[in-house]
C-alpha cells in the first residue's frame, strides 16, 4: 500500500469514527432530552399543592371536573369522590367544601384529562381508552383505578409511555 492510499484509508476511517461519536452524541442528547422531558410530563405535584391551599367552593369543583372529563354526576360522586349523588348535590347545594383528599383527587384527576385530551385529541377519544383493557396496565381497564390517587398516578404514567411509544 503506498502513502497516498494509506492516508486516504485513515482519512476516511477517521471521518466514519468522526460520524459515528456525533451521531452518538446527538442519540445520548436526544435521550437527555426526552429524560428531562418525562420528568415534566408527570403531575406537577406543586401545583396540586398551591390549587390545595387555595380554598375553592365544592360547585366549582364539581362543575369543572364534570365539564372536564364529561363523566356524569353520579360516576363522580362514586368513583371520584367516594360518596353518594344525593350528598354530593347536598355539598354542591348547599355551598360545603369538599375534604381535601376528594379535591387532591379532583385536581388529580383534571392534570389527567388535560393529558388525556391532549394525547388522544378529544374527551370522547380519551374516556374510550379509559374504558377499554389497557396491555400497558396488566389489561386493567383504566376508568377503575380513576378512584385512588395512585390509580391516577398510574394512568398518567401510562399516558406518558404511550406518548413515547413504549406501549400502545
Amino acid at each position: 500500500m503506498n502513502k497516498k492510499s494509506t492516508a486516504k484509508t485513515i482519512s476516511a476511517s477517521r471521518t466514519g469514527n468522526l460520524k459515528e461519536i456525533t451521531s452518538t452524541r446527538k442519540r445520548l442528547a436526544d435521550k437527555s432530552l426526552t429524560s428531562h422531558h418525562m420528568l415534566h410530563t408527570s403531575i406537577d405535584k406543586g401545583k396540586i399543592l398551591n390549587q390545595l391551599a387555595s380554598t375553592k367552593e365544592s360547585y366549582l369543583i364539581i362543575d369543572e371536573l364534570k365539564e372536564i372529563t364529561g363523566l356524569n354526576l353520579g360516576f363522580l360522586a362514586q368513583q371520584v369522590f367516594e360518596i353518594t349523588p344525593k350528598t354530593l348535590s347536598s355539598y354542591r347545594e348547599k355551598g360545603k367544601y369538599l375534604p381535601k383528599r376528594s379535591v387532591e383527587n379532583s385536581i388529580k384527576l383534571k392534570e389527567l384529562y388535560h393529558k388525556g385530551q391532549e394525547l388522544f385529541g378529544s374527551t370522547d377519544a380519551f374516556n374510550k381508552w379509559l374504558n377499554t383493557k389497557s396491555y400497558g396496565l396488566d389489561y386493567m381497564v383504566p376508568i377503575s383505578l380513576i378512584g385512588y390517587s395512585t390509580g391516577i398516578d398510574i394512568i398518567y404514567e401510562e399516558l406518558s409511555r404511550i406518548e413515547f411509544g413504549a406501549t400502545a
